[in-house]
């Protein structure tokens, strides 16, 4: 009797698996930055003290400011523009679809289709009848 799970149980106990790790590779720095920000010595080798010392001298200091409020409108126009371009191609992709699918044998590339597409042009030219005949 085999007792080995059907592959789509191996991907419902491996897919969340995966996707936690991938998760916790992407955030760990992030924490680790965000817990060391508020440690009061200069080294992040070693943990002192909890401090918000650094957050004191950053909004005291003018430039860096500055540089905060350029980063955060840099951000923001740049989430704006992928949106709009991420939708654009969103509604694209789904009128292509609508239209591939209503054309017999679609816009696909395969060489099924590049054969019949040259098959019907061999036709059309050995046939000796005009081309507008063949349009719609």
């Amino acid at each position: 009797m085999n007792n080995e799970r059907p592959s789509w149980q191996r991907r419902a106990v491996v897919l969340p698996v995966v996707t936690a790790l991938v998760l916790a590779f992407q955030l760990a720095p992030i924490v680790f930055v965000v817990i060391f920000s508020f440690n009061e010595g200069r080294s992040i080798g070693s943990f002192t003290t909890w401090s918000v010392r650094w957050y004191e001298s950053l909004f005291a200091n003018e430039s860096l400011l500055e540089s905060l409020w350029l980063s955060t409108w840099v951000a923001f126009v740049v989430a704006v523009i992928a949106t709009f371009v991420g939708t654009a191609l969103a509604l694209a992709l789904s009128r292509l679809r609508r239209a591939e699918a209503a054309v017999p044998g679609g816009f696909s590339a395969s060489s099924s289709s590049l054969q019949r597409s040259h098959s019907a042009s061999r036709s059309c030219c050995c046939s000796r009848r005009p081309v507008s005949r063949f349009l719609p």
